[in-house]
Formats: structure tokens, sequence, C-alpha cells
């Protein structure tokens, strides 16, 4: 697949994201009401959406962040690139490499590639700031798309 094909699935996984309830689905890390069009929010109300994906599980080990709000990428070239919390995994692959993260005011999904065929992810949570282990969601080691959006508790 080309990179405009590429282009095609994430754009419309995100579409799909944004317009399906992802109720009921085991894989929500969070309970979530059903999708509704979210509140207005400026850019200098809302705290920036990020978030740090980890090596290890519990948010150890090494790291890289994310901020800003993103309607799907791709692990493709990205590497572990911060040693704060421990050195293991560092300049590692993030792509199919990791095992936590760590939310902080964003609402984040996340898939493997074959979630992309379906268009739903196997893990999404909204959060003000906490630690998620991506094992129970069939993530751990098996990470390959993300994509983030503004927090609004």
């Amino acid at each position: 697949m080309g990179l405009n094909g590429i282009r095609k699935a994430v754009g419309a996984l995100a579409v799909g994201l944004l317009s399906v309830g992802l109720m009921g689905s085991p894989a929500v890390a969070t309970s979530m009401a059903p999708v509704e069009a979210a509140p207005e929010v400026t850019a200098a109300a809302a705290a920036t959406p990020a978030f740090e994906i980890f090596y290890s599980p519990g948010c150890t080990n090494a790291s890289r962040v994310y901020s800003g709000q993103n309607f799907g990428e791709w692990w493709i070239n990205d590497t572990f690139n911060r040693t704060a919390s421990g050195g293991a995994g560092y300049r590692q692959a993030i792509r199919n490499n990791a095992a936590s993260v760590w939310v902080s005011n964003a609402s984040l999904y996340i898939a493997s590639s074959a979630n992309m065929q379906t268009g739903t992810p196997a893990f999404y949570v909204a959060s003000a700031g906490g630690c998620f282990n991506l094992a129970p969601y069939g993530l751990r080691n098996n990470n390959a798309w993300w994509a983030t959006m503004y927090y609004v508790p």
C-alpha cells in the first residue's frame, strides 16, 4: 500500500472513530457515554492533549512524548528517545514494541494493524492523567497506530 493508500486508510479510520460510539466494547479502557458533539474548546482554554508511550509496563523505562491533537499516525520510524524512568528499550522502535502509556489531558486511541482493517481501535481512554498498560487490550508489542483529541472533563 502506498503513502496515499495509508493516508486514506488512516483518514477513514479517524472518521469511523468519530462516528461510532464504541459502546460496550470490551477494549474500552474507561466507560464511555454515547458519542456526542464535543463542547467548543478554544486552544487557550484547553490543555494540550499529550501522551507518553513506554517500552515497559507500569510507565517505566524508555519512552517518547507526543503532544497536540492528531487524527491518526503510524509509528513507522519513531523510537523511544527518553530515559527519565529507565534505559531499557532506548532507541528501540515504538511500533509493535510498547507496553504502556501515560495519558495527559487527552482522549487517546491505539490500534494494531489488524484493528486498522476493521476500523475499530483496540484501546480508547480519556484521561486528565494516568498510566495504562496495553497488555489487557492485546496491544503489548502489537501497536501500530494512534490518534489523540482534546480531553474535556
